[in-house]
């Protein structure tokens, strides 16, 4: 008796494959009972055992694909999520002088923004960077490498805050030393259309200490508000 074509494998949907997976321990008896059954019609014994072997082996090979199919989805899910979540937020924009106030009138209130360089008496010329929040100022204020060990700070870079209300500006750096005391460099002046006027610069930490002229170049002042 001869054997007819064995058929193509089907193609199981992933719920068919969970319906059959707890079923894998039955394809061993089912495989014994073909091989009775075909020994039966006279099929020789080796033979029978190869083709219930087969068909068996056929439904778990299926089981099994399906489950390297599942765990390459995971994976690749797992893979985008990571990306997702990995992903390096924009930095914030630099913030954008407001527009300036119509007309001609006297200047009630500036906008400063930027980066500016100072020149202040005693040789140092320092940058600060400002941002303006209201009438609240935050900033950076850096000297250079030559400037900072002159002036024996522990960083040529420091934070700053200050305000402008009105015309009347008013900013602090605020810089650890070496030897473990601190410097209070304040910085006052008037702004006008045309940059600081009458600047004065001081070392607040200093108990009677003199001041020193100073202005500053390369930033942006903006009337926001007229008389």
């Amino acid at each position: 008796m001869g054997v007819g074509p064995v058929a193509d494998e089907p193609n199981l949907s992933s719920e068919t494959i969970e319906e059959l997976r707890p079923r894998e321990g039955d394809q061993i008896r089912e495989a014994n009972k073909a091989t009775k059954a075909l020994r039966g019609c006279g099929v020789p014994t080796i033979v029978a055992v190869v083709v219930a072997l087969v068909a068996a082996g056929t439904v778990l090979a299926i089981l099994a694909g399906g489950d390297d199919d599942e765990e390459s989805t995971a994976t690749s899910e797992s893979t985008s999520s990571s990306s997702s979540s990995s992903a390096v937020a924009a930095a914030p924009p630099e913030p954008v002088a407001p527009a300036a106030a119509p007309g001609s009138g006297p200047c009630a209130q500036y906008h400063v923004t930027g980066t500016w360089t100072i020149d202040q008496g005693g040789g140092y010329t320092p940058t600060v960077s400002l941002r303006q929040t209201g009438t609240n100022l935050t900033g950076e204020f850096v000297l250079s490498d030559a400037e900072a060990q002159g002036a024996n700070v522990v960083s040529p870079s420091n934070p700053v805050t200050g305000s402008l209300t009105g015309d009347q500006l008013v900013f602090v750096a605020s810089q650890a030393k070496k030897d473990g005391s601190k410097s209070e460099g304040e910085y006052k002046g008037t702004v006008t259309e045309a940059g600081i006027a009458n600047g004065t610069a001081r070392d607040k930490a200093v108990s009677g200490g003199g001041s020193v002229p100073w202005t500053m170049t390369g930033g942006t002042f903006t009337c926001v508000k007229r008389a």
